[in-house]
């Protein structure tokens, strides 16, 4: 359970990162098949890449967590973003009229 969460948040990053890449996030969930498959992974070596994966998780987690909420800061303080043809609009919340910017 814990490492479909971390795998979760090393794929969410990857697709940030690479401009919303489906392709990026397709190639490394199948490097990561394709590696399970092809090597003969007994249990502790399964624990020891489920821990190397949660270390990993976790760096991602409080370094891109970090740069994503100074980025949105907006959306974390229950404003929103929207864009509409070449405008962005900030929708200070839901029920206030729309300012563009």
């Amino acid at each position: 359970m814990l490492a479909a969460i971390f795998t979760s948040i090393i794929l969410s990053v990857i697709f940030n990162e690479s401009n919303n890449s489906i392709l990026a996030v397709i190639l490394f969930h199948y490097m990561e098949n394709l590696t399970g498959q092809t090597f003969t992974i007994n249990t502790t070596a399964e624990i020891i890449s489920n821990i190397v994966r949660g270390i990993i998780a976790i760096i991602i987690f409080i370094h891109y967590g970090r740069k994503y909420s100074e980025n949105h800061s907006h959306i974390l303080e229950g404003n929103t973003k929207e864009h509409i043809g070449s405008d962005t609009v900030l929708k200070v919340n839901p029920n206030s009229p729309k300012i563009y910017i």
